[in-house]
């Protein structure tokens, strides 16, 4: 053998061995032994798998959109006015409308609208004179209120109550409804039914109530409380005045002038007269005794002669 080709054929042979090895080494080596890739979790650069198409990166999913904010404040506003609105139309007899501010479940409650409509028969006024409203979501909130109502009972008086509760209401296409309505009285007189007015004779026309004492030789007259609204009086102006001489027989007025003046505006604050009771001579009792009521009604507007 030649020196010059020996070298040659060792690396001819052991090219051989080399390509036959990598052959053996592709086919026969069990995946996940003997690797790099297969202890760190990732696939080598020579393995099949790194011809894949690599994989997208995938980041942290985006946020849901944020919900958008109610104001819960202005939501307990508007329910409050809806239960003002209820009793406004009340007032005005307006039945469909204040009706369509109950839930059917409330409407249910009331027997339907005729039930609860006669309800109010006997109601001349209501006067809703708080109504504090607290929004629990957008679609849910309370009010809390005070009510003072004026009726006339069977005897012909004005009896005045009052009543605090808690309106509980929903809120569905767009507008508010009562769910439950919880009211309870908290002061005031009672209405009388007909067998207890005190002088079926008069008619029910008079306003006073009146209860015979122990006694028997007096009886208790009450008088209701009066209200007196407030009077502004304007600004009046003067003029200036020249009166003239006058001779009245022997007597010589001489001629004066009164000066301008201005009388300034001024407010009469409202005030209330509170009822009270005495005790008069059977003598003087109401089935005895006319009471002219004329022109009463300027001093309480809330006067009803029925």
């Amino acid at each position: 053998m030649s020196p010059h080709t020996t070298p040659v054929r060792q690396r001819v042979t052991l090219t051989r061995v080399l390509l036959l090895m990598a052959a053996l080494g592709v086919a026969g080596v069990p995946a996940g032994c003997g690797t790099n890739g297969a202890h760190s979790g990732r696939p080598s650069s020579d393995s099949p798998a790194s011809s894949a198409a690599p994989s997208r990166a995938v980041g942290p999913p985006a946020p849901a959109p944020a919900e958008r904010s109610v104001d819960l404040a202005a939501r307990g506003d508007a329910a409050a006015h809806v239960v003002g609105d209820f009793y406004r139309a009340v007032n005005k007899r307006q039945w469909a409308d204040a009706w369509s501010r109950l839930s059917p479940a409330v409407q249910q409650r009331f027997g339907g609208m005729t039930s609860w409509q006669s309800g109010f028969q006997h109601t001349d006024s209501t006067t809703v004179l708080s109504a504090v409203g607290t929004a629990g979501s957008a679609t849910t909130a309370t009010v809390d209120v005070t009510l003072r109502s004026v009726d006339t009972d069977a005897c012909g008086r004005a009896v005045t109550q009052r009543f605090t509760g808690t309106w509980t209401l929903a809120r569905g296409n767009g507008r508010w409804a009562a769910t439950a309505i919880a009211l309870a009285k908290s002061g005031g007189g009672t209405l009388r039914t007909a067998d207890q007015c005190a002088d079926a004779a008069t008619g029910g026309t008079s306003r006073a109530e009146t209860d015979t004492t122990a006694s028997g030789n007096t009886t208790k007259v009450c008088f209701p409380e009066v209200k007196l609204p407030e009077v502004r009086l304007p600004t009046v102006h003067l003029p200036k005045v020249t009166l003239p001489a006058v001779t009245i027989g022997d007597t010589h007025i001489p001629a004066r002038t009164i000066p301008s003046s201005t009388i300034a505006a001024r407010t009469i604050p409202a005030r209330t007269i509170p009822g009270r009771c005495v005790d008069a001579p059977n003598s003087f009792a109401l089935n005895k005794t006319t009471v002219r009521i004329s022109g009463y009604d300027t001093l309480d507007p809330s006067y009803s002669p029925r």
